[in-house]
This record gives structure tokens, C-alpha cells and sequence, in this order.
């Protein structure tokens, strides 16, 4: 490689992401540096436009961040390039679970010396300013400022490699992924962004290991019991890996990783519309009753999940118009998409916290939720 003094050092990497949200602040460390990208100065309409948008709270702006990081190249005689544009896609992941909004990766502006011409167009357009995903506030539930500088124990989680946490980071990224996908698809296609909250509870939930005592209640264990006189061990087994524990280990999971914290703060605009201790139980198994309709039958959902106008509701209509008794039943208790958006953040975000990384006080084992 060509050694002038001009080139970048090789274990030196750059990312662009972006996202509708104004951070403020840089993130320093000796291993990653996250700061603003700021307009050209000959492209006096994008600054003019930020500038507006920063005090009118109906219009969406794109701001975009540079990442750079230290990272070991590969050996002289590899040939192919490496493609670290994945380190983008983790930091995006950390930081949109932190922060609760909307990251997007654009991909790599230079690596091992090379520079390259990422895609700054926004991944999928924005329209709703509105949800707590793209706008300029801080998420209601903690409150976390939206500077750079607060996010050092999730970014140094993210890139570290420690082998204590080798199973944690695995599951976290994994789920992480499908999070924020839900947020950038969210404002095209809300049934699918919906059915990727629910696909990141599930690989939550399967971190944990659940006895039969806390996956059925006492009625399918007498079944079980029954079953036991006449039919193989085998097929016991068969029917105890069936979609009940999916379910059971879903709401479960998500019920523990809630606590009191988060139902002290709503984001709902009506009160009567928020998400509640005692219903959330119900709710969590609606979502993922929603989701098993859908895949298997094709009901559409749309009208119940999504925001209307400016209103912010975190549970459904009361009283759906279909005809079918069960179907009604599931869609009076679903939780809409900002609903269910803010207890997989929640519960991502605790995930973390229950098990060694330090994200929040308010994400401490204060209280017991009502079983």
C-alpha cells in the first residue's frame, strides 16, 4: 500500500449513518469516535432546511453522523478487502436501542486506506414525526438525553469481545437487528415492522431456560399427566415443543424484563390509551396471537396497530367492528405498534442491564410486576 503521508493509517475506519433525530455532543474514546456530518458549506438549502426544522416539530430531517474506528487490518496477504461496514450496523443497532430512534448505516467512507462513496439516501423515507422513533425528544420512559456522550457502556459492550458475554452479545445484536429494522420499516409497512418486534421478543426470550411448572399452567399439566399412561415419551416431548411454549416463553420473558419504572412514564397522548401493569400480561400474548392470524390465515391488522393523526395510544380500540368473537377478543387487547415498539426497547434495554452491562437506574429490579 501506498505509504503517503496523506493516506489514513490502514486500522483507521469511517462509516456514515444518519438518523431523523438531532444528537448533540460527540462520542471519544480510544477506539471510536461518533460526530456530526455537517452540510456542505455550498449547500446552503440543506443547512437552511435543518435550521427550520429544528423549530417546526411536523417536519422530518435527515442529520448524519461520521463513525470512525480502530480496527486491526487484515494480514499483508489477504487479498480481498474486508467489509467492515458491519461495525456501522452494530453501532446502529446499540444506538437505536438506547436512544429509541431510527438509525440508518450508509456504509463505509474509508477503510484500510481506501476511501468509498457510501449511500447517504435515507434507507426507507420518513413521514411521521410524530412517533417517539424520529423526532428531536428524548424517549419518555428514561429519559435518556440525546447526546453521544451518554452511550459509552452500550458501544463499548457492542465492540468489545469479551468471552464472559459471547452468548449475550450474540442474542442482543440478533434481536438488536430486528428492532431496528422494524423502526426503518415501520412508516412503509407497519404490519411487517410489527411482526419484527415480535420476532426480536422471541430470540429474547429463548436466552432463558424455563421449567415445565412456568411454561403450563395446571390444566395442560394434568393433560401431560394423562398423556403419560397411554402415549410414548417421545410424543410428550413432541407436544411440549409446540406453539403454547413459543407463547408462554414470549410473554414470560417480556413480562420479566419489564418492572415499575416503565409504566410510571407513557408516551400515550390518553391516558385511558396506555399501556397498564395489570392488562400488560394480555397484551403481550394478543401481540403475539396477532402474529400467528397473520401467518396463518392472512388477517390483516393494520387499522388497530397504527397511530391516527397526532394521537399517541399505546393499546388498541376498545370496541374492533369484525364478527368474529376470538378475532375481536385478540384485537381489543393488542398493544399498537408504539405500544409494543416501547416494550421491546424496554426489555432489550434490560436484557443488558440484568445481566452485567450498567445501562440505567431506572432499569433496576425495583419491584415485582403483578403475576
Amino acid at each position: 500500500m501506498n505509504n503517503s503521508k496523506l493516506r489514513s493509517h490502514p486500522n483507521i475506519h469511517k462509516c456514515l449513518i444518519s438518523s431523523p433525530a438531532r444528537f448533540n455532543g460527540d462520542y471519544e474514546n480510544d477506539e471510536l469516535l461518533i460526530a456530526p456530518a455537517h452540510p456542505s458549506m455550498r449547500n446552503q438549502a440543506l443547512k437552511n432546511t435543518q435550521r427550520e426544522n429544528e423549530y417546526n416539530e411536523s417536519q422530518i430531517s435527515i442529520y448524519y453522523y461520521v463513525c470512525t474506528f480502530n480496527f486491526l487490518p487484515e494480514p499483508d496477504q489477504q487479498i480481498v478487502i474486508p467489509d467492515n461496514s458491519y461495525i456501522g450496523d452494530s453501532i446502529s443497532i446499540a444506538l437505536a436501542v438506547y436512544y429509541g430512534k431510527r438509525f440508518d448505516n450508509h456504509g463505509i467512507l474509508e477503510s484500510y486506506g481506501i476511501f468509498w462513496m457510501p449511500n447517504y439516501e435515507p434507507i426507507f423515507s420518513i413521514y411521521n414525526y410524530y412517533f417517539g422513533i424520529n423526532n428531536h425528544f428524548p424517549r419518555k420512559d428514561l429519559e435518556i438525553p440525546l447526546t453521544f456522550d451518554k452511550c459509552e457502556a452500550i458501544i463499548k459492550f457492542i465492540l468489545t469481545r469479551n468471552a464472559q458475554y459471547e452468548k449475550l452479545h450474540r442474542y442482543f445484536l440478533a434481536a438488536g437487528k430486528f428492532y431496528l429494522n422494524s423502526l426503518q420499516i415501520m412508516d412503509q409497512d407497519i404490519e411487517k415492522a410489527y411482526l419484527d418486534l415480535i420476532t426480536c421478543g422471541e430470540i429474547l426470550s429463548n436466552f432463558y431456560e424455563y421449567t415445565d411448572n412456568e411454561l403450563y399452567d395446571e390444566e395442560t399439566k394434568q393433560i401431560f399427566i394423562r398423556l403419560a399412561c397411554v402415549a410414548q415419551e417421545s410424543d410428550i416431548k413432541h407436544l411440549k415443543s409446540g406453539s403454547y411454549k413459543v407463547r408462554k416463553k414470549f410473554s414470560l420473558t417480556l413480562k420479566s424484563l419489564l418492572n415499575k419504572k416503565f409504566f410510571s412514564k407513557t408516551e400515550s397522548t390518553d391516558e385511558s390509551m396506555k399501556l397498564k401493569e395489570e392488562c400488560i400480561e394480555i397484551n403481550i400474548k394478543a401481540a403475539h396471537d396477532i402474529r400467528s392470524k397473520y401467518l396463518h390465515t392472512g388477517q390483516i391488522f393494520k387499522p388497530y396497530i397504527e397511530q391516527m393523526y397526532q394521537s399517541i395510544n399505546e393499546v388498541g380500540i376498545p370496541e374492533p367492528n369484525v364478527d368474529d368473537k376470538d378475532l375481536k377478543k385478540v384485537l381489543k387487547r393488542i398493544p399498537t405498534y408504539i405500544g409494543l415498539e416501547r416494550i421491546i426497547r424496554f426489555a432489550l434495554l434490560r436484557f443488558l442491564h440484568t445481566n452485567g452491562v450498567y445501562i440505567h437506574k431506572d432499569l433496576d429490579d425495583d419491584s415485582e410486576l403483578i403475576n
